[in-house]
């Protein structure tokens, strides 16, 4: 949603699951104004908004943060490459598999 309501009108979002990584990661990416590097770990707290001009509660990230927290993951930001915008990366691990007599 956040991709959304501050991109300038294109959002990509990819999924990477291979099965031979533990991993699996959801890239959001946008093309809007990003955040400033030095704002990037404060917009994580609740409440926390840099556009206030704009209608919101400043949760969203933060929830994204602490579900995946709450899964054994994580959640980083970076500019994204391809958009120039916000690169939203959520990192979770890969469910552990189970044997066929489970």
């Amino acid at each position: 949603e956040n991709a959304a309501k501050y991109g300038g009108g294109s959002v990509f979002v990819t999924i990477d699951a291979e099965r031979e990584r533990d991993e699996c990661v959801i890239w959001i990416e946008d093309d809007g104004i990003g955040i400033p590097e030095e704002e990037r770990e404060r917009i994580f707290d609740r409440g926390a908004r840099l556009d206030t001009g704009k209608p919101g509660t400043g949760l969203g990230l933060a929830i994204v943060r602490d579900v995946a927290e709450i899964y054994g993951g994580r959640v980083e930001l970076d500019e994204s490459e391809d958009l120039g915008g916000l690169l939203v990366k959520l990192i979770l691990p890969r469910a552990a598999q189970r044997s066929p007599d489970s």
